[in-house]
């Protein structure tokens, strides 16, 4: 499985579990590392509750832009044709 076309997330191994294949054994020994590895596991949880936050600034940003933002009503005119 591909991941670099994915833009804007973090590197794996850093906010979420993933594998590079589509094996479930591959997956099934990455979920038994993570349940072994208390390091590992509170990387994961530090980088997703970042990537989170940050995720949901954004999102608040682009909310008060559109919410500020003064939108462009038509012509009368135009809107009645």
């Amino acid at each position: 499985m591909r991941w670099d076309h994915l833009s804007g997330l973090a590197p794996l191994g850093q906010v979420f579990l993933a594998t590079l294949d589509d094996e479930a054994a591959t997956m099934a020994a990455a979920v038994i590392r993570l349940l072994r590895d208390n390091a590992l596991r509170m990387t994961l949880v530090q980088g997703a509750l970042s990537a989170a936050r940050a995720w949901n600034i954004k999102q608040l940003e682009m909310l008060e832009c559109a919410l500020h933002t003064q939108a462009r009503v038509p012509d009368q005119k135009v809107a009645q044709r």
